[in-house]
């Protein structure tokens, strides 16, 4: 696991607590993926939060943010980041709103969806398949965002409006091998 302090360690930890209670009513993740919370989501997320950090600007956007992966994961890693959940889902607009609550995140705010344009840093994590998720950021995103875009294969070539920054390789305890890949809107 990426090292976290002990106050991030609490923090996931009440989240993944709320997420459990809650997902029979919101339907957060799939009954199959709820046994692996930690290995699957919280470290998956962990380790696309920590990437995407390193393109932070002043503003993080999470679009599809569901369970809060990796939008709420982000925001306990980076309480100084300011992040805008959108979720279309009232239920799970409302867990996202009871969490960032109880655990005290200034630095979150829950939106159903993005309205206009917006610069800033971009994420989302199996929201819908690549090729529309670059024609969604394509009308969503100002030039000179930055989006992150999660893989289990090596990144693809990029439609013409988006450059690529970097891309990494990581493995997941129980899930193999992931690539996360760091793009600019042109």
């Amino acid at each position: 696991m990426p090292n976290a302090s002990p106050k991030e360690i609490e923090s996931f930890e009440s989240f993944l607590s709320l997420l459990i209670k809650w997902n029979d009513r919101a339907k957060l993740v799939s009954a199959p993926s709820l046994s692996k919370l930690f290995p699957l989501h919280l470290i998956d997320s962990l380790f696309i939060a920590d990437f995407a950090a390193k393109y932070f600007q002043h503003q993080v956007h999470d679009l599809g943010s569901g369970g809060g992966f990796p939008g709420m994961v982000y925001a306990i890693r980076f309480p100084d980041h300011p992040i805008t959940l959108y979720e279309r889902q009232k239920d799970k607009r409302s867990f996202l709103t009871v969490v960032s609550a109880q655990l005290n995140l200034k630095n979150v705010l829950v939106k159903d969806e993005p309205k206009e344009k917006a610069d800033g840093l971009w994420m989302a994590r199996a929201v819908m398949p690549r090729e529309e998720l670059l024609t969604y950021y394509s009308k969503k995103m100002l030039r000179g965002a930055v989006a992150i875009l999660m893989t289990g294969e090596e990144p693809a070539a990029l439609p013409k409006d988006f450059d690529a920054l970097a891309d990494e390789n990581y493995a997941l305890p129980i899930e193999g091998s992931r690539w996360v890949q760091a793009i600019r809107r042109l």
